[in-house]
């Protein structure tokens, strides 16, 4: 999956679950948590819809870092799922 693809899904999820705030002039890399988009509690829901929609596990290795901007959390999600062992069809 790209980046791009990733960081629009986050944007998505941003949208509906913290509409009261405009997403429209947040670019990749501006801090959610500085903006005010998301607090402590709104970062368990992002890391909550990330294990949830993507099937992965973030586990004890959650980092601020790795969920302050979009951008962090679409580069986290892509190398996670880069580690996942393929699936055989």
């Amino acid at each position: 999956m790209l980046c791009a693809d990733i960081e629009q899904e986050v944007r998505e999820f941003l949208k509906e679950a913290f509409f009261r705030y405009g997403l429209v002039d947040v670019r990749s890399d501006d801090s959610l948590l500085e903006k005010g988009i998301v607090d402590s509690t709104g970062i368990l829901n992002v890391v909550s819809f990330i294990e949830e929609r993507f099937e992965i596990a973030v586990g004890n290795e959650l980092l601020t870092s790795d969920f302050d901007s979009i951008g962090h959390i679409a580069a986290f999600v892509q190398r996670r799922l880069s580690e996942k062992p393929e699936e055989n069809s």
